[in-house]
């Protein structure tokens, strides 16, 4: 836009020029006549030329050429000007027309009776003769145009610096106001990362509380119950002690989930066998999984595969994923747990079950603090998985496996799984 009006403004300006340009030199056009009148009457007591006239006229830096051309089209004299350019008058008796380094305007004039010019034409010079009346003639008259030019050449230099100034002006405030929508997002997050903050800071201090409050008379509760059911084996009171052994392990996991969402700490990496841990989980899981009519199957799982991990963290992350398999998908068959090379030096793991999966509207839920379909659970299961993830600067994302049920994705781990072989 500002590119199209600067253009216009310089053209309309370079017009404006050229009609002055062409103003003046028809002045000169007709001044040059009346000179020539004048001379034409010097020219009956001297022997002279009509080209050393117009040679004469021509020899100013203000002139570039001058011609002399008679009513049937001949010309009788010319002077810095070639005799094919004065072709473009020969139909109009006046006008004006820019050429490559000239602008060339003619007109009739008339330059009198004289005694001195005659009529013939011999090697470009009208020679002395006898005395002829004068008709108008037409007389053309260039004006150099090269300052002009080169001004004009600067004009358009300059417009084109304004359009890169205004280009390079336009690029900055887009990139000034791109830069103000991310600093707002960068701000919007910051504020809610900072009242996350908060908000576990005070969680923490509940949690804390909560901990010491509930946990020591948890295990005095859980000791007594088992204690009497050793001592005292009787059908009726052994079940009994053993609910109450069980609600107290079922209040305490979620103690300690509220815990580990509240008191996050940085991963202490190290290399983690895979098979090994894998290993470790299913047997410590293998009841749970049996109740629950599920299976661990781990053949996903190349051997050696070692990634760099916090294995406590990690040891977490796959309890609580597993376990949310155990308590949505039970009776589906086996859970599967894969790692997978993605690049070089970086791999993926997966857990899928073959549940009824997670509906779509819920899948950037799930890993808010608090939020469950579960009517017995918390919420922060999932939470605690993607808080470990982002400790260690993976990814986690939750999807529909081919076939049906739920895909959860750990993306970003750094690895080293064998590259597969070529068959």
């Amino acid at each position: 836009m500002i590119c199209s009006v600067v253009g216009m403004a310089v053209h309309d300006w370079h017009a404006r020029e050229r009609e002055m340009l062409a103003s003046q030199a028809h002045a000169m056009v007709h001044a040059l006549g009346s000179a020539l009148r004048t001379m034409s009457a010097r020219a009956q007591h001297t022997d002279g030329s009509l080209d050393s006239v117009l040679a004469e006229m021509a020899d100013s830096a203000a002139i570039s050429g001058v011609a002399l051309v008679d009513e049937a089209g001949h010309c009788l004299a010319v002077a810095g000007l070639p005799v094919e350019g004065l072709a473009v008058g020969k139909d109009r008796q006046q006008g004006a027309t820019y050429l490559s380094q000239d602008i060339l305007a003619w007109d009739m004039v008339d330059v009198g009776q004289c005694q001195g010019w005659s009529r013939g034409f011999r090697g470009g010079r009208m020679m002395a003769g006898e005395p002829v009346v004068s008709t108008p003639l037409k007389l053309f008259v260039g004006l150099p145009l090269a300052t002009i030019r080169g001004r004009w050449q600067h004009d358009w230099v300059l417009a084109a610096v304004i359009c890169l100034v205004a280009l390079a002006a336009a690029v900055a405030a887009a990139m000034t106001w791109s830069l103000s929508r991310r600093s707002a997002a960068y701000s919007a997050q910051f504020q809610a990362a900072d009242e996350e903050r908060r908000t576990l800071a005070e969680i923490n201090l509940v949690a804390a509380g909560l901990a010491h409050e509930v946990k020591n008379p948890l295990g005095v509760v859980r000791g007594t119950a088992q204690h009497l059911a050793a001592r005292h084996p009787q059908p009726e009171l052994a079940g009994s002690l053993s609910t109450i052994v069980q609600e107290i392990d079922r209040v305490t996991s979620r103690v300690n989930e509220l815990l580990a969402f509240a008191n996050p700490r940085e991963p202490a990496l190290r290399t983690v066998d895979m098979e090994q841990e894998l290993a470790g989980i299913g047997r410590l899981l293998a009841l749970e999984l049996a109740d629950a009519g599920l299976s661990l199957d781990t053949r996903g799982v190349p051997r050696p595969a070692s990634i760099q991990a916090d294995p406590e963290l990690l040891r977490r992350l796959l309890f609580n994923l597993l376990h949310n398999a155990i308590r949505f998908a039970p009776g589906s068959g086996p859970v599967e747990v894969a790692v997978a090379s993605r690049r070089a030096g970086a791999c993926s793991l997966t857990v899928r079950d073959h549940g009824p999966g997670v509906p779509p509207e819920l899948r950037a839920q799930i890993f808010s603090a608090y939020f469950t379909t579960c009517p017995t659970g918390t919420g922060l299961g999932l939470a605690v998985v993607r808080r470990i993830a982002r400790a260690h600067g993976w990814t986690v994302a939750c999807d529909e496996a081919p076939g049906g049920g739920a895909l959860f994705t750990i993306g970003g781990i750094a690895c080293a799984v064998p590259e597969p072989t070529a068959q």
